[in-house]
């Protein structure tokens, strides 16, 4: 079946549930790469001010995703998702208007609830279609995701300048309004839903936060989740930059080539796998996810080695690249096995952990690479990098995962006697 056909092949909700995904999406690369620039030479704070307000984020993000995965259990998915959308709406929209420190500093909370709870986004996706059918939704909202953060980036580099404030301030209310817009779509969506069945009855038991953690097989998957993004995903941003700049001339125009160059792969490649990776065994799609980023260490490596400026930048696309590869892997195998793990009765929760265990990868990841660097080490992390996600790769294929649908045989067990157990049927959305 091709990528078309897949995409048609959607319920309406879950097509208007990726729109709502695109429109953040698209707001968020609006503003993504600004803030500390925003916050330091637009409105003359300190850099420490700065990097704190991304500090507090993550913190009241932290709070959010908890709160969020509770409520989407007690009150359902898409009120749940409506109200963090809201709420990192007026969180980015106060950053347009901040005057002094406390205010940026409460934009940043406000806006980190919000960011926080919409981990609840890949249930809704989940209970928009058919079991067999999570890795498709899924490769579609990974692309879809990666597409619109791209333009709004492009956009943002072309239309945002210092010396003109109001630019600034224009996209920051502009993400703010796509925040909106997706709440928005995500009720109409929500209202097209089957209605939800009772958690609170299902298999007799009431959901909490250690029930979830009980589960062994969800455990090993937000255990690969975190290795992934420690290793992996997070040090795009901070980690690869500060070691290239650790041991190499590398300018801020290379570092901007390699994140284009990581959305454009991941977007092409999305796009072009998906009709592999949707019949690849979902611990296979992890290991080989890993295994890439694996590669990309190693090529790393040699480049450094190398001493040359083109043969970094050249390595580091081609490793870039490669990465992509697995990441399509990655974002359909996932969300499907955490949503397999879960029941309706804990599926908010389930994907709050999820979007936890991955923001603690996205802090410990940097966090790492920076140490290493400032003590002279940046060499030595990227073999611990590429070692780690060897391990991750062998973890994919030893640990016992929670069992999936396979779209060619709905219902049945991706891997027979190594899953807690079977597949949950379809799952049920509340509506507002």
């Amino acid at each position: 079946m091709s990528v078309v056909q897949d995409f048609k092949d959607l319920p309406a909700p879950a097509k208007q549930l990726l729109l709502a995904r695109g429109v953040t999406s698209f707001g968020s690369g609006l503003v993504l790469p600004l803030l500390v620039i925003y916050l330091v030479q637009g409105r003359g704070f300190g850099i420490s001010l700065a990097t704190g307000a991304m500090a507090l984020t993550s913190v009241t993000a932290f709070v959010g995703g908890l709160v969020a995965g509770w409520a989407a259990d007690r009150f359902g998915g898409v009120r749940a998702a409506c109200t963090a959308l809201l709420l990192a709406a007026v969180g980015t929209g106060m950053y347009a208007w901040v005057t002094a420190p406390w205010q940026a500093l409460a934009a940043a909370a406000v806006f980190g609830l919000g960011v926080g709870g919409t981990s609840v986004w890949y249930g809704l996706l989940a209970e928009a279609v058919e079991a067999d059918r999570h890795p498709v939704v899924f490769g579609f909202h990974f692309g879809v995701a990666n597409a619109a953060l791209g333009v709004g980036g492009i956009l943002a580099g072309i239309a945002v300048s210092v010396e003109r404030l109001w630019t600034f301030q224009a996209v920051y209310l502009a993400d703010a309004v796509t925040f909106v817009l997706a709440a928005v779509v995500t009720v109409v969506a929500g209202r097209s839903l089957p209605a939800a069945r009772d958690r609170a009855q299902e298999g007799g038991r009431k959901s909490s936060y250690v029930r979830v953690l009980a589960n062994g097989p969800l455990l090993a998957v937000l255990l690969i989740g975190f290795l992934m993004f420690s290793i992996g995903y997070s040090q795009l941003e901070s980690g690869i930059p500060a070691v290239l700049v650790a041991v190499s001339d590398v300018r801020t125009s290379d570092i901007a080539l390699m994140c284009l160059a990581d959305t454009a792969f991941a977007v092409i490649a999305q796009i072009a796998l998906m009709p592999v990776v949707k019949r690849t065994p979902h611990r296979v799609s992890l290991a080989i996810a890993a295994l890439t980023w694996m590669v990309f260490w190693v090529v790393l490596l040699g480049a450094l080695q190398s001493g040359s400026r083109v043969v970094l930048l050249t390595s580091i696309c081609a490793g870039v690249a490669v990465a992509s590869v697995g990441a399509a892997f990655y974002s359909m195998a996932m969300p499907t096995l955490v949503n397999a793990a879960a029941t309706s009765a804990d599926r908010g929760r389930a994907n709050a952990l999820l979007g936890i265990s991955t923001s603690l990868g996205f802090t410990a990841g940097p966090f790492a690479a920076g140490l290493f660097a400032d003590h002279g080490m940046a060499r030595v992390w990227v073999f611990v990098a590429a070692a780690t996600a060897a391990t991750t790769a062998l973890l994919a294929r030893v640990l016992r995962l929670p069992a999936t649908a396979r779209p060619e045989e709905p219902g049945q067990s991706e891997e027979p006697g190594r899953s807690e157990r079977p597949a949950e049927p379809r799952l049920q959305s509340e509506a507002v």
